[in-house]
């Protein structure tokens, strides 16, 4: 508005052009950002497909968490007795 008093129609387009140009420009990038999700689903899901099924669905919850050694609970557990360490639990 710059210091000048708007009536009537003007007022109303100062105010509203300004929103209806940031509300298409928020719908446009929505759209790019569900489009660029779109891609990235597709690529990692057509990198971890295998015969029976996704690696996603097979490997990944189904798969024994891991310890910070990079050992699974069991095998942390066995290596545990195999060296004699008794733990407090």
């Amino acid at each position: 508005m710059s210091g000048r008093i708007c009536n009537g129609v003007n007022r109303y387009r100062l105010i509203v052009k300004p929103l209806e140009q940031a509300r298409a420009a928020a719908a446009h990038l929505k759209q790019q950002l569900l489009d660029a999700l779109a891609r990235r689903k597709q690529q990692f899901l057509s990198k971890c497909q295998n015969g029976t099924g996704t690696y996603f669905q097979s490997n990944l919850f189904n798969a024994e968490p891991l310890s910070a050694a990079g050992m699974s609970h069991n095998d942390l557990i066995s290596w545990c007795e195999s060296i004699g360490y008794r733990g407090s639990t």
